[in-house]
């Protein structure tokens, strides 16, 4: 018994197991990876080549990453986009021997390791990660940009890796740890990089130490540092800080930074006086000049072509070698506020330069989304026209099949009408032709009434045959006569009817014809409304 129970648990934990492994499997199949269709999705959205090989950037950011893998056939990948991920460590770079520039601003990275297949690097952004120590930098001698903002460096002990690093000119360790105790440390560490151009240590405790004069060590220490957090080392100021740093106690460092901001005041004194002399001086001589040559010309009375030159005279002329020590002077000034201007764009350069590219990005995202909202409006649009087209023309030919109607039921009721007139017609010929017949009835009995009446006052004649034969044919004449009459009678009436009928038709004929004719007038006027209506929607479709 106890045999059993002991088997089943068992079962029951590798049931159990099994279940947790393939929960395991499923979360895992469930991150995103680094993959080569992954690649080739991410290279089709961003405009890139789908062969790996053509490609000199990649952008992989903010797609959840957790891990740098199956880079394979990016050989000529120069600049790698991996921030905004959940990477923890910095591997697998062998397929990309031409990196230049590696984001990996907002991960998980701990680490600065893993940089030997790529020895070309020359930058590096590990904003907002969690290094605690730089290593691993002596293996990329070219690494020029070195960015740590927000990271967990708390101590220069941590920052030996950067120990005469011989390339690194601009290094950002803002927003960290340095504590106050580290000052001088700091710039000892800092003198030992030869090329140190541009340095940022905002947001660190260590800047919180006023007695040390960081700044004015910084610049004494870096020889060819131009820029120190928020604003440029200018030659002015690093005279000032080389005259401070050769005294020995806190007077004598006052006394020769005062000395030197006394000198540097007489010097600009003295090269605004010299200058202002130079040009009052040239002033004069144009002056005189000038009088000179006006006096010439009109004593000769010939126009002076170098006095026409002088009038015309423009700041960009050729004109006297007075006026060419000016203008390199004044290009020198030029040249030197150029330089100010230049040193105060160079550090934004590249934090522009991204910044650019993640607004382009997001601006061919809108723009996308646009066009496509625009092409389901524009379909949509199309769509409704086409309907109302289809509705407007359904609607015609109803109105096309009443009319078709309406025209089929008034031939009939025509027709109707026509065998109505014609069964009166025939009605009106029967009546007529009975009371003709009467009449004629009526004459010959009021004849039949004379001849007997004329037969009894001549019964002396009767008896005569012939005679009686004479009134027989004059009677059958008298009755043809009547006949005839009567036939011609009854002619005329129909002849009157017929008439009256046939005017009728004619009559109804005309009217049917004039409505047909007004139902195509406002079959005419519905097509030309039909047109002008579909006119309307494709220059609206247009516009």
């Amino acid at each position: 018994m106890s045999l059993t129970i002991k088997s089943t648990s068992s079962f029951d934990d590798q049931v159990e197991d099994v279940s947790w492994t393939q929960a395991i499997k499923k979360e895992a199949d469930s991150i995103p990876r680094i993959t080569a269709d992954t690649l080739k999705k991410l290279c089709k959205k961003h405009d890139l080549f789908q062969t790996p090989y053509l490609n000199d950037k990649l952008y992989l950011h903010y797609q959840a990453f957790r891990k740098i893998e199956n880079l394979d056939g990016y050989s000529a990948v120069k600049a790698l986009w991996l921030q905004g991920n959940i990477i923890s460590r910095i591997e697998n770079l062998e397929p990309c021997p031409e990196l230049r520039c590696l984001y990996l601003q907002d991960n998980a990275i701990e680490v600065i390791e893993n940089l030997e297949p790529v020895p070309l690097l020359d930058s590096i952004n590990l904003n907002n990660n969690r290094v605690r120590e730089i290593t691993g930098i002596s293996v990329v001698p070219l690494l020029h940009t070195l960015s740590l903002v927000n990271n967990n460096i708390g101590s220069v002990a941590a920052m030996e890796g950067i120990r005469g690093h011989p390339h690194l000119g601009i290094l950002d360790l803002s927003d960290n740890s340095l504590p106050e105790e580290d000052a001088q440390a700091l710039v000892d560490l800092l003198s030992t990089l030869p090329n140190l151009a541009v340095l940022r240590l905002v947001g660190n405790p260590i800047l919180r130490a006023p007695e040390f004069h960081i700044r004015k060590k910084i610049i004494l220490g870096c020889k060819r540092l131009t820029y120190l957090d928020d604003r440029p080392v200018f030659d002015w100021e690093r005279l000032l800080v080389e005259a401070w740093g050769r005294g020995e106690t806190r007077e004598e460092k006052l006394q020769f930074e005062q000395e030197e901001r006394i000198r540097q005041g007489a010097e600009k004194k003295e090269r605004d006086r010299r200058n202002l002399a130079a040009m009052t001086m040239l002033m004069e001589d144009g002056k005189s000049r000038l009088l000179s040559l006006e006096m010439e010309e009109e004593r000769s009375g010939v126009k002076s072509e170098e006095l026409d030159k002088i009038r015309n005279w423009k700041p960009n002329s050729d004109f006297g070698d007075d006026y060419n020590e000016f203008s390199k002077e004044r290009e020198q000034f030029l040249k030197a506020k150029k330089e100010i201007e230049e040193d105060d764009k160079q550090e934004k350069v590249e934090e522009d330069e991204e910044e650019q590219e993640e607004e382009q990005q997001q601006d061919k995202q809108k723009e996308k989304e646009v066009n496509d909202n625009e092409q389901q409006k524009k379909n949509q649009k199309e769509e409704d026209d086409e309907m109302e087209i289809e509705r407007l023309l359904n609607e015609v030919d109803r109105e096309k099949k009443k009319d078709q109607e309406k025209k089929n039921k008034d031939e009939k009721e025509q027709d109707q009408q026509t065998v109505q007139i014609q069964e009166i017609i025939n009605v009106l010929r029967i009546e007529e032709k009975s009371k003709d017949e009467e009449k004629i009835d009526e004459i010959v009995a009021d004849e039949a009434v004379a001849e007997t009446s004329n037969n009894k006052s001549n019964e002396d004649q009767i008896n005569n045959k012939d005679k009686d034969i004479d009134n027989k044919e004059q009677l059958d004449a008298m009755k043809g006569i009547v006949e005839k009459r009567g036939q011609a009678y009854l002619i005329k009436e129909d002849n009157k009817i017929l008439q009256n009928g046939i005017s009728e038709t004619e009559n109804e004929a005309k009217k049917n014809e004039e409505e047909v004719k007004n139902d195509q007038e406002t079959s005419a006027e519905e097509k030309q409304m039909m047109k002008r209506l579909i006119n309307e929607m494709k220059t609206d479709e247009v516009d």
